[in-house]
């Protein structure tokens, strides 16, 4: 017996509100970088005000986040907490780790910035020894994170893969249409779409893009187009008008 599929996720609808988009602006560039959640914005600000009077944040408030942030994280992910880590402390367990750490020459090790000095310097000399490198990566604060991971949640990742499988579907359609070639769709993710004009970009796209305030990324040869929950079906239609007064087919 063929085991029955679940049903699609009910699509959201657009979300616009809950970011910094003003009105006239069309932004289907979300893989470049995404805009920010107000909430997300918010909690930042709320953060750093914070740091204008440390004296009133108790210890258990100073870690608090850390545990919700892994516990969020984890349920994003489908997996649990113990199996997230964020930011290891005990410096005997960083020597041991290093000691143990096969390093060969030309691989990278990757830290987290402002780390306590017994978790650098057996870094550095680990890869000091074996001809490696240490990369420092900077990192964004917990309650920032916190408050996106929670939005995220009450949206849920299937239902956000669902309603922006909807409008990469539908740029698929409509770039045919104008002899734009895609990948099948077994061969595309979701949430970002790759269009190619059969004859090259046109000369006058970005002008007219940007004319028109509507955001995509010009790679190469081909259009990236990557929305979010802020956009909706206008959106995608915009953008082709636009195409299609680029290409003459209008």
């Amino acid at each position: 017996m063929t085991p029955m599929q679940p049903p699609n996720p009910a699509p959201i609808k657009a979300v616009r509100n809950l970011f910094e988009i003003p009105e006239g602006i069309t932004y289907l560039n979300c893989a470049s970088m995404a805009p920010q959640l107000r909430c997300v914005t918010e909690a930042g600000l709320r953060a750093v005000r914070t740091k204008a009077s440390p004296w009133n944040l108790s210890v258990a408030e100073w870690f608090a986040g850390s545990e919700e942030l892994r516990n969020l994280a984890a349920r994003v992910m489908g997996t649990d907490s113990d199996g997230v880590a964020l930011v290891p402390a005990a410096s005997y367990g960083i020597a041991t780790a290093a000691a143990n750490l096969p390093l060969s020459p030309g691989q990278t090790i990757v830290i987290l910035h402002q780390q306590f000095p017994s978790n650098v310097y057996a870094w550095y000399e680990l890869a000091k020894k074996n001809g490696g490198r240490v990369v420092v990566a900077q990192r964004i604060l917990a309650p920032m994170a916190i408050a996106a991971l929670r939005q995220i949640l009450a949206w849920g990742v299937e239902r956000i893969q669902r309603t922006l499988s909807l409008l990469t579907e539908k740029v698929a359609q409509l770039a045919a249409d104008i002899d734009y070639s895609v990948l099948p769709r077994a061969q595309r993710s979701g949430h970002m779409i790759g269009i190619r004009p059969a004859r090259g970009i046109p000369a006058g796209l970005p002008q007219l893009l940007q004319e028109a305030k509507v955001f995509v990324s010009v790679r190469g040869d081909s259009i990236r187009v990557a929305p979010y929950l802020y956009n909706d079906a206008d959106d995608i239609e915009r953008l082709f008008g636009i195409l299609r007064k680029a290409s003459g087919c209008q």
